[in-house]
């Protein structure tokens, strides 16, 4: 392990603060922490844009959508052929 002294700014002092007494930890667990999550979302961030995955995850939190994938769509669409207007109008 190597020790590491860092200055804070006042509105990431009381970031630090609130979750070091969220996570009942150490500060150095939650500097830990941040660094891995940092290294977690720039790694999707390689795999996607930030506001492409922002956009999902606001999509699937409310409950209202679903991921499907592009197979699994075309077959269910295939299978549902034209579908009846009161099919389509049950979407909306």
């Amino acid at each position: 392990m190597r020790r590491i002294c860092a200055n804070f700014d006042d509105e990431s002092l009381d970031i630090l603060e609130k979750y070091s007494s969220k996570y009942k930890g150490s500060t150095a667990n939650l500097l830990r922490r941040a660094l891995l999550c940092l290294k977690k979302c720039e790694e999707l961030q390689e795999k996607a844009p930030w506001k492409k995955i922002v956009a999902y995850v606001d999509k699937l939190a409310n409950m209202e959508h679903m991921i499907i994938d592009i197979t699994d769509g075309k077959a269910i669409f295939t299978e549902i052929g034209q579908g009846s207007e009161k099919f389509w109008s049950k979407g909306e």
